[in-house]
């Protein structure tokens, strides 16, 4: 990433409100500052077994990187699922766009993931 502005505000705030602050910003439609939303390239998850995960939305900061995942459960069963089930190296924080433990047969939900910006 670049931005001072974003990298003044990423280091001044403490690290999990920092993450929540950002989280909860994008999914309110707003940016922080020097936060910008750029193209999605190579961004991936690894989805735990039956669901798909395809990245449609990225903004960056300063150090850390926000992607947002449509998931999907590709099963004929109901799914049940954490946000812990997303967690790989590199990987900051996982929301998902509501509270929920299941993700039911054929429907999708967003997840938005928290990473390191440099490199992933």
């Amino acid at each position: 990433g670049t931005g001072e502005e974003a990298g003044a505000w990423e280091t001044a705030t403490p690290y999990e409100s920092l993450l929540v602050a950002v989280s909860q910003a994008v999914r309110g439609g707003t940016l922080p500052a020097g936060w910008y939303q750029i193209p999605v390239t190579k961004e991936a998850l690894q989805a735990p077994a039956g669901l798909s995960a395809r990245a449609d939305a990225v903004w960056t900061g300063n150090h850390l990187k926000l992607v947002r995942f449509a998931v999907e459960n590709k099963t004929p069963s109901a799914l049940n699922i954490r946000e812990s089930d997303f967690w790989q190296p590199g990987i900051r924080a996982v929301m998902f766009s509501q509270p929920v433990s299941q993700l039911l047969a054929g429907t999708r939900m967003d997840v938005y993931v928290i990473r390191d910006g440099e490199g992933s």
